[in-house]
């Protein structure tokens, strides 16, 4: 079933969504295609009223001067936005978010508690293909490029001290001294 047109980026012609068991985007003449998209996103894309209804990041996805084309063709997009819908967001998991999706920079946020870690991590979980550009978080900020030297050595902490999404504790003393040292070193100006 056809639900709206929009105009490929790539050849200019009409590109026109489908709903079939997912929705996704399709050019007849070049055949340019989407990734199958979670279907309140394209909903973004078709009703201003569901603008409400999304997260922030994808209010700004939506509002980019970005065709709904070139935005499902962004990396990692169905991945991130299942996470922004379903998964544990914080402000430094979000700016993870809007790096690995090549967003313009406004959140800088770093993780500041180890509870805001874990949301980091959930975010890998949710988007693991993106562990493997984990240097790319380096261009967020210079706080952000001391985490990434460390990320190794505070996850192993965190998972140590209290296990997978906090499986063997409550509270996580030295995985919070060991953030409280890197953030430090970022504030300092080592790096």
């Amino acid at each position: 079933m056809k639900i709206k047109d929009y105009q490929c980026p790539y050849c200019g012609s009409l590109v026109q969504v489908y709903k079939a068991n997912e929705w996704v985007l399709v050019c007849p003449d070049c055949g340019a295609q989407s990734n199958k998209l979670p279907r309140k996103v394209v909903e973004l894309f078709l009703n201003e009223r569901e603008r409400e209804h999304v997260p922030e990041m994808l209010r700004r996805v939506a509002d980019a001067p970005l065709t709904a084309f070139e935005v499902a063709n962004k990396p990692h997009f169905t991945e991130i936005s299942n996470w922004l819908l379903n998964g544990m967001c914080g402000s430094s998991s979000k700016a993870m978010a809007s790096c690995f999706m090549r967003l313009p920079p406004t959140n800088k946020s770093y993780p500041r508690d180890p509870d805001d870690f874990n949301r980091c991590l959930h975010f890998f979980e949710w988007v693991p293909e993106a562990r493997k550009e984990i240097d790319k978080l380096r261009e967020i900020s210079s706080m952000w490029n001391v985490f990434v030297d460390y990320w190794a050595e505070l996850e192993k902490s965190f998972t140590d001290e209290v296990g997978h999404d906090w499986s063997k504790g409550r509270s996580a003393p030295k995985t919070y001294k060991l953030m409280q040292e890197i953030i430090a070193k970022g504030l300092e100006g080592v790096y």
